[in-house]
């Protein structure tokens, strides 16, 4: 009775997934996108998936959506080229750069692996100079050696400790109209940058129903409301 509940439940998905292709191929984006859509709100997944999503609402002309989805069929599969060419029209299209993490967080395991040496090199000269005679020769380099070693150790220990916390940053997508970023939780707040639909945002904090977002790579942080903005990364 379980296999057999399986595979009704099997074929009922891959019905609905024919459906949404035979609508989308026959131009009917509208009940493509709500197909596509049935399936993710019920847990579904996958590249394909939000590939598909994403060509149904870039054909309604809503490139918010459209480019939400390119990034969650790209964060499901980053060799999807089919998606990054699409997402690169689309940017071409709305006249967007693509954003592009905060520096350091593509360098974390590179940072990790130099924290990690040098932990060894500082150590390992720590060690000959505490097991070395006073005045024995060299003892001056060696705590010039020390001492260097120690300095670089803190410096790639901030960048890496810096670059984890970039790396565990959320990222959103602009879905609204073109909208305005507050300096302040609030409307009464002044204006302090536009995000035009289909803006790719990081996700900072959250106030009752307002959001904190920020342009990394330009050095700009604001607030709008939740209902415009939707995460790439699905709960």
């Amino acid at each position: 009775m379980i296999f057999t509940s399986a595979a009704c439940f099997a074929a009922a998905v891959d019905e609905r997934w024919t459906q949404a292709k035979s609508a989308y191929d026959q131009g009917n984006y509208s009940a493509a996108r709500e197909s596509y859509e049935g399936l993710v709100r019920d847990g579904w997944g996958g590249d394909a998936l939000f590939y598909n999503l994403a060509n149904s609402y870039y054909r309604l002309g809503r490139s918010g959506p459209a480019r939400l989805n390119y990034e969650r069929a790209l964060a499901e599969s980053s060799g999807d080229e089919d998606a990054r060419y699409n997402r690169n029209l689309l940017l071409a299209r709305l006249d967007l750069k693509e954003d592009s993490e905060s520096p350091l967080a593509p360098w974390v395991s590179v940072l990790t692996w130099l924290f990690t040496g040098l932990n060894f090199v500082f150590f390992g000269i720590l060690f000959f100079r505490l097991s070395s005679e006073r005045g024995e020769a060299g003892s001056e380099a060696s705590w010039w050696a020390a001492w260097g070693a120690g300095l670089a150790l803190a410096v790639a220990g901030g960048l890496m400790i810096a670059g984890w916390n970039q790396s565990r940053e959320t990222w959103a997508v602009v879905t609204a109209p073109r909208v305005e970023a507050r300096s302040a939780p609030s409307d009464d707040s002044g204006v302090a940058f536009t995000a035009p639909e289909g803006q790719k945002v990081a996700a900072l904090s959250e106030s009752g129903p307002w959001m904190e977002i920020g342009l990394p790579s330009q050095g700009l942080k604001g607030w709008i409301k939740k209902s415009d903005v939707e995460p790439i990364q699905l709960p």
